[in-house]
């Protein structure tokens, strides 16, 4: 249950041929509110409680439990996609919301099923490459929230081997497309810029960053790997100081 959220217990009785008897019970909790008819009101406080219903003549009891979450609806993790190059770090941060999408305070325990993460967030990229998915849980509510790490080599975004520097910037169609698993993306940068390079989905939902680099003038291509991606139609836009880009491509499998 969530702070403030109602419900609503009931008490039946037992008699030694396991039939059902009317009784009187009084209704106690730990924490939160219960009233007589035992309608039951979450407290402020994460926690368990016990909800305790009994019987004014007898004086048995029967306990039910209560988990009263901190409110958390939903865990947003920032960044939600990075690419990094093989034993580079990236600081992550969670963020809780309730279903108002107001902030709430929540207890973050993360986890990475490739490379390493520690209990702030610091996530450091293991020799493997490949996709892999950060994840942020809440402990009390148990609510995820993840992201998306592509970890590199070195040698995977270079500079193509024309030798002349581009005297603008461009963003040519990828090849082969369709593709299955991998293809490649070429670009040229006229002049020293800030490059970056992302994938959207086919609602425009930003699925992976794909280059964040300061990046020298030159022609350059990067392989791009869809094996963690279903099947569409998706997008990847670059943008170069003024100049910004919009191409389609299709993983088929």
């Amino acid at each position: 249950m969530y702070p403030g959220q109602q419900y609503q217990f009931s008490a039946i009785g037992i008699d030694s041929l396991n039939q059902p008897v009317s009784i009187r019970v009084s209704w106690k909790a730990d924490g939160g509110i219960i009233d007589d008819t035992g309608l039951y009101i979450a407290g402020t406080d994460p926690g368990n409680y016990a909800v305790v219903a009994e019987e004014i003549f007898s004086h048995r009891k029967d306990t039910a439990f209560v988990r009263i979450h901190t409110g958390c609806a939903r865990i947003d993790v920032t960044p939600d996609s990075v690419q990094l190059k093989v034993g580079q770090s990236q600081q992550f941060f969670a963020q809780g919301y309730n279903a108002r999408g107001d902030s709430v305070a929540t207890s973050i325990l993360w986890s990475a099923n490739g490379g390493s993460i520690e209990n702030n967030g610091l996530y450091i990229a293991a020799d493997d490459t490949g996709f892999f998915r950060i994840t942020a849980t809440d402990t009390l509510s148990q609510i995820t929230g993840s992201a998306i790490v592509r970890i590199i080599t070195f040698t995977q975004v270079t500079e193509h081997e024309e030798p002349f520097i581009p005297t603008e910037f461009s963003l040519r169609q990828n090849y082969p497309n369709p593709f299955n698993p991998e293809t490649t993306i070429e670009y040229a940068v006229k002049e020293q810029c800030r490059v970056m390079l992302k994938i959207y989905d086919l609602l425009g939902r930003e699925v992976l960053t794909l280059v964040d680099t300061e990046t020298k003038p030159g022609l350059y291509r990067i392989r791009f790997d869809s094996s963690q991606l279903p099947t569409g139609v998706y997008f990847y836009q670059i943008q170069m100081q003024e100049f910004s880009d919009l191409k389609k491509m299709l993983i088929l499998k």
